[in-house]
Formats: structure tokens, sequence, C-alpha cells
């Protein structure tokens, strides 16, 4: 019996206690066998009940996962721990970032400042649902709802799941339907009335809205930053109060962008009723490539402080070459792909920088490495990257996966591309963002 029990115990359920006496010990062998008969079948059941569950969750899985990618929206999720959990193609593609980078990252590397400042507002609130409005260069402007997630538990309590953060973009209330009625736009083009309160309204609300918002950032960063975390307040109705003054601040500074953003969109629609902007009217020139790298080395240095890195810039053997693009264009893309890196760079890794000409084309590549490589063998990385380009006049489009859409589209206008590569070297993997293109150097 002792040697059956013992099977049992290391999961051997087939075993039986002998049978072979009639006595108290045989009756305890029947007793043993009948307790192992009952147990086996709970287990079976257990079992089973495990497998279905298992088949649910994935089901909802799948639900859950064909109604993000089906969605026209942009759609995350976040854990209770601050990081995203889960991210559809279309908030990935306009927030231009891959959904690899993005999943499982802290949500404030991820989304913009003022769905974050939403996020730390409403986090942990029953029920609360908040919504704010945020715009990205050479894009549209968008939309987010954030909402907390909530399940009742087993004694009956609410307890915190996590958030859910949609974006979409953003029509104004008072342009909507009316921005295509032809009949609209031909008695906006036909009024000097309209003219006049234009003029007036840039005159006496945008510029002291302006200055009124940089007021409003600029105090409360201020408070949150400096004023705040030396009042060293202990008791709640101190705590309540610096969070009631944060609070205020951040609604006058939502309430206060929504307004400006209503003025721009009204003078951005009455503008293009009477010229249509096109192409031709982007300014294009010759610019040298160092001056635009130089100026976006200089914007985004304070990105790599704030995470007490180090970006290491080498664009020498580009030093003369000349780029025919729209100076801002060419800006932007770069400063978005630093951003990138910065943006989930920890301490044992450092940001690269590099340009190259190579067959009449300009590449530069920016990514991150190990910071405890010499810059000897930084740079055999580097030319190992510049090797992974095959065939650099036609090179292939990158996947949507990279969330790069943005940038690609900005970099077509110019004959230019962009892909992302990854690199193996001393145990380690660093990934590469490549941008070419055409040197113009005559």
């Amino acid at each position: 019996m002792t040697d059956v029990a013992l099977a049992i115990a290391e999961g051997n359920l087939e075993s039986k206690f002998p049978v072979k006496q009639q006595d108290e010990i045989g009756a305890l062998a029947i007793a043993f066998n009948n307790m192992l008969s009952r147990f086996k079948y709970l287990n079976q059941q257990f079992v089973e009940s495990q497998y279905v569950f298992s088949q649910q969750v994935n089901q909802s899985d799948e639900i859950l996962q064909n109604l993000m990618d089906s969605t026209n929206e942009g759609v995350a999720f976040l854990d209770r721990n601050n990081f995203v959990s889960q991210i559809n193609l279309n908030l990935a593609e306009i927030l231009s970032i891959s959904i690899p980078e993005a999943t499982r990252a802290r949500y404030n590397n991820v989304f913009p400042e003022e769905i974050c400042n939403l996020i730390d507002s409403t986090r942990w609130k029953h029920q609360e649902i908040a919504v704010t409005e945020f715009s990205i260069p050479y894009q549209d402007v968008y939309k987010a709802r954030v909402s907390n997630i909530f399940c009742e538990g087993t004694t009956g309590k609410m307890q915190f799941l996590g958030m859910i953060v949609v974006v979409w973009q953003s029509v104004s209330p008072i342009l909507s339907g009316y921005s295509s009625d032809d009949s609209y736009n031909s008695a906006i083009n036909n009024s000097h009335d309209m003219t006049d309160i234009r003029n007036e309204i840039s005159a006496s609300l945008r510029t002291p809205m302006t200055s009124l918002l940089g007021f409003l950032k600029l105090t409360k960063g201020k408070l949150d930053g400096a004023i705040f975390p030396k009042l060293n307040i202990k008791d709640d109705e101190s705590q309540r109060t610096v969070r009631q003054i944060s609070n205020n601040f951040e609604v006058m500074i939502t309430e206060g962008t929504q307004i400006a953003l209503v003025i721009e969109n009204i003078m951005d629609v009455q503008t293009s009723s009477h010229s249509q902007i096109n192409d031709s009217e982007i300014k294009i020139e010759k610019v040298l490539m160092a001056d635009i790298l130089n100026q976006v080395n200089l914007g985004t240095l304070p990105l790599f402080e704030q995470k007490d890195s180090r970006l290491i810039f080498d664009i020498v053997e580009c030093s003369r070459s000349v780029v025919e693009c729209n100076r801002e264009d060419i800006i932007y893309v770069f400063t978005n792909l630093l951003t990138r890196i910065s943006n989930f760079l920890n301490p044992s890794r450092i940001a690269v920088c590099h340009a190259r000409l190579i067959n009449g084309r300009i590449a530069v590549t920016i990514g991150e490495v190990n910071a405890l490589l010499s810059h000897k063998q930084i740079l055999s990385i580097v030319s190992d990257v510049y090797n992974l380009i095959n065939d650099i006049e036609n090179p292939t489009q990158p996947s949507r996966e990279i969330g790069l859409a943005k940038v690609q589209e900005i970099l077509q206008k110019y004959n230019g591309t962009v892909s992302l590569e990854q690199v193996d070297s001393l145990r380690n993997r660093s990934k590469f963002y490549i941008v070419t293109l055409p040197n113009k150097l005559v």
C-alpha cells in the first residue's frame, strides 16, 4: 500500500490499492480505491473544464483581434501596470510606430502628450470616459477616447483591469457637412464679409490664444516638475488639492487647444476655398544634407539627455552632399526616426546616426547599439548595415508593420526610401532605419 501511495503521489492515477485481507487493512484499501476513483473523476472534470475555458479564451482573443483589425479606428489596450498589451495596425500607423515596438512598452513612450495626460487623469476612476484632441505633423487632427475597464470580483468589489484607447480622425463640428457643399463654398468665395471676419478672428483670437496656451503649459510644467515635488505633502486633503490644481490646468489646456484647433480649421477651410494649395507651391530647394542633419541633431539632443543616453553623430562622409527637397519635410523624417530610437533606449544602449554616399545616393543609418562597444566596433556594425542594402537604386517597399507609411510617403516625393534592418553582432541585436535620397551635387 505504501508503494501504491507513492506512485499515486507521483501522478500515476491508474494504480490500485491491493485488497487481499478481510480486516481493517482491507477495508482501508477499499476506501482508498473509492477515494482514488472519485479523485480521478474530479481530475478529469477539471481537465475538461480547463480545456473548454482555454478554448473560450482563445475564441475571445480571436474575436477581439478580428474586431481590432476590421475597425477603421485606432485601438490599443493598456494593462493595470501602464504597459501597452495590444495595439492594432491603424493606431500604429497613426503614431508612426511598429506593433512590436509598441507592445509591452510604457504608454508614455508610445502615445502623444495629450493622450498621456488624459490617461493620467482618468486612470482608476470608476467608469469614467474622457476625450481629447491632438494633431500629428504632416497628418490630420485626431480625437482620442480613453476608458477604464473594470470587472466585478468574487467578493463583489470592482477590480481595475486596464484601459482602452480609441483614436479616430477628427471632423470639426462647425465645418462638418459644409466643406463639400458647392453652394456653401460658392457663397464663401463671393463673400467679402467672411474675409473680414476671418482677418478679425486671426488678429483678435489666434495670437492671444497661442500665448495663453503657452503660458498654461509652462506654468503646469513648473508646478508638476519643480514646485509640487518639493511640498512633501502627506495629508489626504492637501494631496487632493494638488491633484485638483493639476487637473484644472489640464482641463484649461485641453479646452484651449480645442478652441485653437477650431479657429485654425475655420481659417484653413476659408483659405482653401479661395486658393487650392498644391505641391508646386511647396518650397523645393537644394540643401546641404549636413545642414539638415546638424539641425536635427540639435533638436533631438534633449531627448537623449533626458534618457541619460547619448547620440553618436557621424556625417563627415556626406559633408558636401546636397538633396533637393522641402527642408521641413526631411527634417521631420529624421526627427521622427531619432525620436523612435530615443523612446525605447535603455541605459545599456546608445544611438547612432551615420551618413555615407553609396552609388550616387545619400544613405543615412539611424539605430541603437550596445553602449559598451568601442567606436571601431560601432563603425564595423554600421558598415554591416550598409552591406545589407543589395539594390540601393530599387529597394523594396517597407512593410506596413514597421509603421513608416507617413515617412515613406514624404520620402517618395523626393525619390527617397526608408527601410528597417536588424543586425546581429557580438551576441547583440541592433535595429537600424536606413534612409536614402538622391545626391544632387553635380
